[in-house]
């Protein structure tokens, strides 16, 4: 028993060993470019992962970082940082060979592309940032032609406007059509009147005939009927 105990010890160790030798450990640098300046404050929050942080490695202050022990496979790297967005690499790890081929990787498109396999990168990585996150909006200044442009400010300068245009233009209509305006005010008004007080009459005359008590029962002076 003790037998089998120490040979599958060995086996593991011989396995972990040999994965040991096989792996290999992923260098680079992040370098700035005439587009826009890193601060080299940040860096230290910067982080590169392999496949969502499956192997990782921190950045140092002058841009260098390290992934050691990266057994063989193929993986995506990514650059994690607060400020700054990175082109996403894929990163294959031969068993027969000490040096990571490196390709590009377009989020959304396949692993292995025909198309990146007959591209390579250089090593070790030299990673550019292509642009600037901005995680906070600047607040608008004021802006008055924005604001003339409001539904309820135009709603506020037209009626201000017939407010005190209305009065003006009364004035400077001849007697005759200001006399039939008037005459038409005076028949709208009438006609609303009207029917308003229609419509109290016919309130009135329905609450006056549920008021009034249900016919039927016995006369009171009534002859009594005989019986046979």
């Amino acid at each position: 028993m003790r037998f089998w105990q120490i040979s599958g010890l060995y086996t593991s160790l011989l396995l972990s060993l040999a994965t040991l030798v096989s792996a290999v450990d992923i260098k680079g640098k992040i370098v700035d470019n005439e587009a826009m300046h890193i601060d080299l404050k940040s860096l230290s929050a910067t982080r590169v992962v392999l496949d969502d942080g499956t192997y990782s490695g921190w950045v140092t202050r002058n841009g260098n970082f390290h992934i050691p022990h990266v057994p063989p496979g193929t993986y995506i790297l990514t650059v994690l940082s607060p400020q700054h967005w990175f082109d996403q690499l894929r990163i294959d790890v031969l068993p027969s060979s000490d040096l990571p081929e490196v390709r590009p990787y377009l989020p959304g498109t396949p692993l292995y592309s025909s198309t990146a396999q007959h591209i390579t990168l250089p090593y070790p990585l030299h990673l550019e940032p292509k642009r600037k996150l901005d995680f906070f909006v600047p607040q608008e200044s004021f802006n008055a032609l924005a604001l003339l442009k409001s539904p309820m400010v135009i709603m506020m300068i037209i009626t201000a406007g017939m407010a005190l245009g209305v009065p003006y233009l009364m004035k400077n209509l001849d007697p005759e059509t200001l006399k039939e305006i008037n005459e038409q005010h005076q028949k709208i008004a009438q006609v609303q009147s009207s029917g308003l007080s229609g419509l109290m009459n016919v309130a009135t005359s329905g609450l006056q005939e549920e008021e009034r008590p249900a016919s039927g029962g016995k006369p009171k002076g009534g002859k009594a009927v005989k019986r046979r």
